[in-house]
């Protein structure tokens, strides 16, 4: 192979293994409300799920890149970047062993860590799956074929969820609050067994695919203790500030939130109940009409407005309770940030400076990337994951559950959009095509998440004047 020559081939199974990463972590959007209810988690609670996903990114890699700096190899390359893929879709499949495991434990704690696992392949699978993609072709070239695993990974991201909805209650049609809450352990147990065989078969087809080549690179790092350091001080401030963050969940004040929002949802349990035993209560599937029903039976209803007042009062103890724990852990939080900030930008002044022993952060390239990533990754993370309680509070819309599913699809398609556009690159063909492909695109993609969103059951009224802004950014 030529440096002018892309192995198409190879590159067509590297692409399965992004559209994989998109599918798992979509599919935490169906796994975070599930684990809310059956483990009875707050906001933030829930948001451990991606935490403890995300976490293993990290991990893995300073894991990798610690040991590489103390024995002064590349590890991912001394192995093969097949290798190393390989190694990863392995390790993802014991973390799927241990999801089932945990789901028959009923342990939320083995469930996080079974993701943490899982995640962990994924740290391994990237570290070597990214440069295998570069290595694949002409280097110049090499960001655009990265773009396009970006562009299956969208895919997989956006197709996730509606695949996931099939195999856990036989329809695409649009989950509710109620069929998560009613989702047996059963039933999620054999949805991560079919994973972790998926990693398995994608494993061993990976493995013994010889148009893929073993991607082995004999190239010596460089140097670079001093950012070893650096990345391990900065591990060591982030511990500092989410040690008080969590032990704040185990505060007098937690506690007292606890029983309040407990009591609130036994209340709320025995009003439903007495609405649903009255002549032609609404059914939850239209919750819109179902809330405004309720409200006026409450008031009709001395017993039930006895119910409301002390929901009330209770709610308004929590947010009095709240207000103090939330700006404590806002403080350490934001603690965690200005260290992460303020040490990469510490190595890029350091590293432009004094080059021995930075390595590749030596290089602005790196450290300013590390930082944009960062910043990226977090953003695209934490809206993703929020967006939908977001939406559902009173000042931002009070949507239910099936109203929020086409806004959220739409962000991860609009990430989907950029990314197919970009891949357009990797093409051989003339600029003529490509610009037209730039304009085209981004309307097939559009199409694509309003179709798969419809396909699943959801009102698509709301996101059809969005075209407006893919002419905008075009």
């Amino acid at each position: 192979m030529t440096n002018q020559d892309t192995n198409y081939s190879a590159l067509t199974t590297l692409t399965t293994v992004f559209f994989f990463w998109g599918f798992i972590a979509a599919g935490n959007s169906i796994f975070i409300p599930y684990c809310k209810h059956k483990f009875d988690l707050d906001q933030f609670g829930s948001q451990l799920i991606d935490f403890a996903f995300y976490l293993a990114y990290f991990l893995g890699a300073l894991g990798l890149f610690v040991v590489g700096s103390m024995k002064n190899k590349d590890i991912v390359g001394s192995w093969g970047y097949k290798k190393s893929t390989v190694y990863g879709l392995l390790f993802s499949a014991i973390g799927a062993g241990t999801m089932i495991v945990s789901l028959n434990l009923k342990t939320f704690t083995g469930m996080l860590l079974g993701l943490f696992v899982v995640a962990l392949g994924f740290s391994l699978q990237q570290t070597s799956t990214n440069p295998f993609m570069v290595a694949l072709g002409d280097p110049k070239t090499g960001s655009n074929r990265i773009n396009l695993g970006g562009a299956i990974n969208s895919l997989g991201t956006t197709l996730g969820p509606i695949i996931i909805a099939l195999a856990l209650f036989g329809s695409a049609a649009a989950v509710n609050d109620d069929m998560i809450a009613s989702l047996s352990f059963s039933k999620v147990t054999v949805l991560y067994g079919a994973v972790g065989l998926l990693f398995i078969a994608l494993a061993a087809i990976l493995g013994k695919s010889k148009s893929v080549p073993a991607g082995i690179s004999e190239e010596k790092p460089e140097k670079a203790h001093k950012a070893m350091v650096m990345l391990l001080v900065i591990t060591g401030l982030l511990i500092a500030c989410f040690s008080p963050v969590f032990s704040s969940y185990l505060s007098k004040e937690q506690k007292m939130i606890e029983v309040f929002e407990n009591g609130n949802e036994q209340l709320s349990n025995k009003i439903d109940s007495i609405y649903d035993a009255s002549p032609n209560p609404i059914s939850t599937k239209n919750p819109t009409e179902r809330k405004a029903e309720l409200k006026v039976f409450i008031s009709t209803n001395p017993k039930l407005a006895g119910f409301q007042q002390e929901i009330d009062t209770n709610t308004q103890s929590v947010k009095e309770l709240s207000k103090p724990l939330e700006n404590k852990r806002m403080i350490w939080l934001a603690g965690g940030l200005l260290a992460i900030l303020f040490g990469l930008l510490f190595a890029h002044k350091k590293g432009a400076s004094q080059k021995d022993g930075w390595g590749a952060m030596q290089y602005p390239q790196l450290t300013l990337g590390m930082l944009a990533i960062f910043v990226y990754v977090g953003v695209e993370v934490a809206i993703g994951s929020n967006l939908g309680e977001f939406l559902k509070q009173p000042q931002f819309g009070d949507f239910e559950s099936s109203q929020i599913t086409p806004f959220v699809a739409m962000f991860w398609g609009s990430l989907m959009i950029g990314r197919w556009v970009g891949a357009v690159n990797v093409f051989p063909l003339s600029s003529v095509k490509k610009n037209i492909l730039k304009f085209v695109v981004p309307f097939v993609a559009f199409g694509v998440v309003m179709g798969a969103t419809y396909l699943a059951g959801y009102d698509i009224s709301a996101l059809k004047w969005y075209f407006l802004c893919i002419l905008v950014q075009i």
